[in-house]
């Protein structure tokens, strides 16, 4: 029996991360963990009102560790103390096996947790989804559970430094400046996750930006070491609760990313998504070398 390969799909959170997971879980091939009970979420997936994936926080509070949930800190490799790699693996063993399909899938959001997760999974391949700091910190400012206006010592990022600290007084501590500033402070993990992880296990997803035509599916890697440049286009629409999804490869839709065929929706029924899945051209801004499309 061929082993399950793990993908976690990664995030600061308000980056189109959830979207990009509700379209890879409508794949036949991939399986992940949702509201329904262990032993209901096969059979659930045939019900008019498909479940979503769920990032399943209660349920690592309770058999992993709190640490998952919300620690103060990005989670590395040294955290993989004996006790905590057992309770992890055998967590996303146990729903993978459950699932009984060939790619597992698990979404994280706010720190990364990707050097603990590669420690456990030396095999695992992630996907990060990049959204620009500015629409970040703008959202962060209108969802109900960010904790930045309880201030900084609740915000569960940890202290500020002193130039920090001037800063934010310096704005009369203004909300949108700690809400950025914690973005920044995400992504500094995630650039020193993918610094030690490595480029061939990690994939960048820059959702709204595409511009030039897809050549091929980015999650089907070529030769290692390739200069060309691969994109993805996803459009992902919601309808009766369903998502449905088509991935453009250049000029066709691979059928086997198509497991429902898009129809047109009445005005604000649809919400459309438009992910690229960039190859070998990361944004500057994030400071990294070339990257391989992990072939997951």
């Amino acid at each position: 029996m061929t082993a399950t390969r793990f993908l976690f799909v990664i995030g600061t959170g308000r980056c189109g991360s959830t979207l990009l997971a509700e379209i890879l879980a409508a794949h036949p091939e991939i399986g992940w963990i949702s509201r329904f009970p262990r032993h209901l979420a096969r059979v659930a997936r045939a019900l008019p009102v498909a479940p979503h994936p769920i990032e399943a926080y209660g349920l690592l509070e309770q058999q992993v560790s709190p640490m998952l949930v919300d620690p103060c800190r990005d989670l590395t490799a040294e955290d993989a103390a004996p006790w905590l790699e057992r309770r992890l693996r055998r967590f996303f063993e146990t729903h993978a096996q459950d699932e009984a399909r060939p790619v597992f899938m698990h979404k994280f959001t706010g720190w990364p947790r990707a050097r603990l997760v590669a420690a456990v999974f030396p095999d695992a391949k992630f996907v990060h989804v990049y959204r620009d700091g500015r629409s970040v910190a703008n959202s962060y400012l209108q969802v109900p559970w960010w904790r930045g206006y309880r201030g900084v010592p609740q915000w569960s990022f940890g202290d500020l430094s002193e130039q920090e600290r001037r800063e934010w007084e310096a704005t009369d501590h203004s909300w949108t400046y700690l809400a950025g500033l914690e973005w920044k402070r995400l992504m500094g993990s995630f650039e020193a996750a993918r610094a030690e992880i490595g480029p061939q296990r990690w994939l960048i997803s820059w959702p709204g930006r595409r511009k030039r035509r897809p050549q091929s599916c980015a999650l089907q890697a070529s030769s290692p070491g390739t200069d060309s440049t691969q994109r993805c286009h996803a459009s992902g629409s919601r309808r009766g609760g369903r998502t449905h999804t088509a991935m453009s490869c250049g000029r066709r839709t691979s059928p086997s990313w198509s497991p429902c065929s898009p129809r047109p929706s009445h005005a604000g029924a649809t919400r459309q998504a438009r992910i690229s899945l960039l190859r070998d051209d990361d944004p500057a801004r994030l400071r990294s070398g070339a990257s391989t499309v992990p072939h997951v």
